[in-house]
């Protein structure tokens, strides 16, 4: 992927000031003074620039900045320049932006802010894992499961839902927690009918409706149960997730081309909690919610299910996503178990493991997505304000290059943080809407999907 230079537009405005000369019949009219904004499109929650030779010694600490209604301090730069941190939750649109300084009001031109805009409820529940799936559609797109055994599919640009049914889900531990991928088709999914077979079979679904069955594949894995999640990373190989661990099955007969063969331990424990699949079939990996010390997050090889490499988290993870050229692996996870804490984001190449950047947030940091088209990285967490323990949500904006945080967009409300901690969840971005989706899955409440604007893919980074 190019990265795109930033485009950061330039307003000139006009400053004139009257000045009494010596004379008493005379007045002179100085050249006028300019204002250069820039970016003048922005994100919530970074800084405005605005240069000047009207600053000159006028910037004192009662010099302040009016912008959608808010009051926020002018910060000196230097001799004419001075800087305006938008907050994180200031809401999508276009606001003029004045300036007091030195008994002077001036109103510059609009600034457009890139943030939170909206929410919409989905009467589902989608109780298990939640992915943002199809992709390479203009339409954002996720897909989930409940304890219904039924499939959703939510377009999340014109709020249609899809429900396939009659397929197992994870009642009483019984069967997937949602459909898995497979490597021989993006656009299919590996299900489990809701008819109950020993051993388990499962069967492919096209993202098509109405949905294609293809033959039913028998696997036994040979774990403490049947499995909650699969990938099928290539004709003989399976990775299966359970209860409480995790395993690669390679098949040695090849009569029966799905019948288990080695069984190979990975070393986690516990569930896990999404499995992940790179665009180029060459990687996979999931987010266990326990992990052997010292162990780290296991990659594994396309198709042979070897471990490729580790990441290495320090007790789980809860999120993964590659980017969509398969280069880099973004995961997230921490210090705590699925239910807790969560600060850290890693991202590797997705070749060799190599590290590009770890940071640990402050804040619960649950889901990472890499933008499909705009070479950035979204990380969606959790904050409270200061004195508060009101939980909102948050996606984090780091450019994919550098990993520079280059905006945070902030809910003004909690609309997304009130249901079980044990969340499902996906972000998903609209290529034909420029927006990002930050979706989530309740237990017995209704689906919320929050919509944050976007610039083009050729706008700002």
């Amino acid at each position: 992927m190019t990265i795109r230079p930033s485009r950061y537009p330039v307003i000139a405005i006009a400053f004139v000031a009257a000045c009494s000369s010596n004379s008493p019949d005379q007045t002179t009219t100085p050249p006028a003074a300019t204002f250069t904004v820039g970016p003048h499109d922005i994100w919530a929650g970074s800084t405005v620039t605005i240069r000047s030779s009207a600053f000159h010694g006028a910037i004192d600490t009662t010099g302040v900045a009016q912008f959608n209604g808010t009051s926020l301090v002018l910060h000196r730069v230097d001799d004419t320049t001075v800087s305006v941190d938008l907050p994180p939750s200031t809401m999508a649109g276009s606001y003029p932006l004045s300036l007091q300084f030195a008994a002077v009001v001036k109103t510059l031109d609009p600034i457009t802010v890139y943030g939170y805009a909206d929410s919409t409820s989905y009467p589902i529940q989608n109780d298990w894992d939640t992915y943002a799936w199809p992709r390479g559609t203009p339409h954002a797109m996720v897909m989930g499961t409940n304890d219904g055994d039924v499939i959703h599919l939510v377009d999340l640009d014109t709020h249609a839902v899809t429900l396939i049914s009659g397929l197992s889900s994870h009642g009483a531990n019984t069967g997937l927690d949602s459909p898995g991928f497979t490597y021989a088709d993006d656009n299919a999914l590996v299900v489990q009918p809701a008819t109950p077979s020993s051993p388990p079979s499962y069967a492919l679904i096209h993202a098509v409706s109405p949905p294609v069955f293809i033959p039913q594949l028998g696997l036994n894995v040979g774990l403490d149960g049947p499995p909650h999640q699969l990938l099928k990373l290539g004709p003989t190989t399976w990775f299966a997730a359970g209860k409480s661990g995790s395993v690669v099955v390679t098949n040695v007969d090849s009569t029966d081309p799905f019948s288990a063969g080695t069984i190979t331990p990975l070393p986690t424990g516990g569930d896990a909690w999404g499995v992940y699949m790179s665009p180029r079939h060459d990687r996979a990996t999931y987010a266990p919610d326990h992990i052997v010390a010292g162990a780290g997050v296991p990659v594994l090889a396309m198709p042979s299910g070897n471990v490729a490499f580790a990441v290495p988290m320090p007790i789980g993870a809860s999120s993964a996503d590659f980017s969509a050229d398969g280069s880099l692996l973004a995961m997230t996870g921490g210090s705590q178990a699925r239910e807790g804490f969560f600060g850290r984001l890693m991202v590797v190449s997705a070749n060799d493991g190599t590290m590009q950047h770890d940071t640990t947030f402050s804040t619960n940091t649950y889901l990472a997505s890499f933008d499909p088209v705009r070479p950035l990285l979204y990380v969606w967490t959790l904050v409270t304000d200061l004195g508060s323990s009101v939980l909102k949500s948050e996606v984090v904006v780091l450019d994919r290059g550098t990993f520079r945080v280059v905006g945070r967009m902030e809910t003004p409300q909690n609309s997304a943080a009130t249901c079980n901690t044990n969340f499902s969840g996906a972000l998903s971005v609209s290529s034909s809407g420029n927006a990002l989706y930050a979706f989530r899955g309740c237990y017995t409440t209704p689906s919320v999907a929050l919509r944050f604007t976007l610039p083009s893919d050729s706008g700002i980074q």
